[in-house]
């Protein structure tokens, strides 16, 4: 037993993913996001990708490889719903291949499994993400993919995941400078192509718009139209919760937006997050913009730090995603049955001061290992 988990150990500090027929993490605070809730000294079993039990005891099968999780805390993985991660290596154009996308592009064919950037997400114990185009000046923008942030091949296992819209003041740009004709160029949208595929699918249509006057035009209109609505940005979307939470359409919230840098987020506040989730309104995180923007434990930190239940945080970038895209069934939480993404973190995975220990995806243990901390190892030499 203890040559096994020796092995294991060395597989891990070496960098390579190590493949067990059984894997069991003890002793951990379990934070399920499922019915079981928190569970205190906790344990996870699981077999071939799969978790196969959670509870307070599970006895150590024989053969399995052993995680002590001891005085640290246990998650799922995190699921990133707005991402940009194997797009985007550069701010040059080169490197760039998040924008220009056209409605019915997949931008499934943009994704670089070898980006640098899956290895810095899955440091930050992002194991799940929809890769979505940058929007640009048109109405419709593209359709975004699932990934897991395994860095192989068939990282993308979600090809027609979303279709993305834009609205407020940079739709009405594109389309002649003027709101006054939002509703005659979404009636007129309805019967593109993309959307019509997207209504079939009954995939979510995701739609940028910040304004509280434009959140509430769409909202009928999505209902009408039998769109699976989300709102992405939502700057003033606390303004009208009420009619968000009764339509059940959720909210990528920017819990990081306060300043009014534009006349359409007049009303933005860091407590936005918090008071949309007491309205009713299902939220999630997003980091949209790739490495340079807060890691999703510290957005979902700054939204707890300004109101937000802790639990609720740690479900805006786990099981709510989830539910958004339609795969809670298998992902966001820590269930019996359920795909095995799981991270052990060192403390509180809401503090910035707190890191992954370990980063499983679907039952494998990933390295940590990425550009910045092998030009560390390097320079510290």
């Amino acid at each position: 037993m203890k040559a096994r988990v020796m092995v294991f150990v060395l597989a891990v500090l070496l960098g390579g993913p190590v493949v067990a027929d059984s894997l069991l993490i003890q002793n951990g605070r379990i934070h399920t996001q499922g019915p079981a809730g928190v569970i205190e000294r906790g344990s996870i079993l699981i077999e071939n990708g799969r978790i196969r039990a959670v509870g307070a005891t599970i006895p150590v099968p024989a053969g399995a490889q052993v995680i002590d999780a001891t005085n640290r805390i246990v998650t799922p993985g995190f699921f990133d719903p707005l991402s940009v991660v194997g797009l985007i290596e550069s701010v040059e154009d080169e490197a760039n291949d998040a924008s220009g996308a056209a409605s019915a592009d997949e931008i499934a064919d943009a994704v670089n499994f070898n980006s640098p950037s899956v290895a810095i997400d899955r440091r930050q114990g992002v194991t799940r993400a929809v890769v979505t185009p940058r929007l640009g000046k048109s109405l419709i923008g593209g359709v975004s993919a699932l990934v897991r942030l395994t860095g192989a091949p068939d990282m993308v296992f979600e090809r027609h995941a979303s279709l993305n819209l834009l609205l407020g003041e940079a739709g009405a740009t594109g389309a002649g400078g003027s709101r006054a004709g939002t509703l005659a160029r979404l009636q007129a949208a309805s019967a593109d192509a993309s959307i019509k595929d997207a209504v079939a699918r009954k995939v979510p249509i995701v739609v940028a718009v910040d304004r509280e006057a434009d959140i509430r035009l769409l909202i009928p209109f999505a209902r009408e139209h039998g769109w699976n609505l989300i709102v992405a940005g939502g700057a003033e979307a606390w303004r009208a919760a009420s009619v968000l939470a009764q339509a059940k359409v959720p909210v990528i919230v920017r819990p990081t937006e306060n300043l009014p840098n534009r006349w359409e987020l007049m009303g933005a506040t860091l407590a936005n997050a918090a008071r949309l989730n007491a309205a009713g309104v299902r939220i999630a995180f997003a980091q949209a913009e790739g490495d340079i923007a807060p890691p999703l434990s510290q957005l979902a930190g700054v939204a707890v730090a300004h109101g937000l239940p802790w639990e609720q945080g740690l479900a805006a970038v786990t099981s709510n995603p989830a539910r958004m895209w339609g795969v809670a069934d298998r992902l966001g939480s820590l269930q019996v049955g359920y795909v095995a993404d799981v991270v052990v973190w060192d403390g509180d995975p809401l503090e910035t001061t707190s890191a992954p220990v370990t980063v499983i995806i679907e039952g494998i243990v990933t390295s940590l290992t990425s550009r910045q901390t092998e030009l560390r190892d390097r320079y510290l030499k």
